[in-house]
């Protein structure tokens, strides 16, 4: 495990309203800038994630349909590509 904190963040709809802007959102934006953390994001539901700086980060699985908008298979299938992906910027 490497000697740097890792953190997992899970953001909702509120996100782009408001949350994007919150002290803490913009403290990880500025380290992701600068490299001192990993930024990876998921797009879970259908919100338009392309006005905001999201698009500059690594999605963790492409993002051709949002999660809630996948089947049950789908979903399964996404989330141990995520992890796989999460674990994979852990150990990088």
């Amino acid at each position: 495990m490497p000697d740097h904190v890792q953190q997992i963040n899970t953001l909702g709809a509120a996100y782009l309203d408001k949350d994007y802007e919150s002290p803490e959102m913009q403290y990880i934006r500025q380290a992701a800038k600068s490299d001192a953390v990993k930024l990876l994001w998921v797009l879970v539901g259908d919100c338009d994630y392309a006005i905001s700086e999201l698009p500059r980060y690594t999605a963790a699985y492409p993002i051709r349909k949002s999660l809630r908008s996948m089947t049950e298979s789908e979903q399964e299938t996404a989330l141990k590509a995520i992890v796989e992906c999460i674990k994979a910027a852990m150990i990088a």
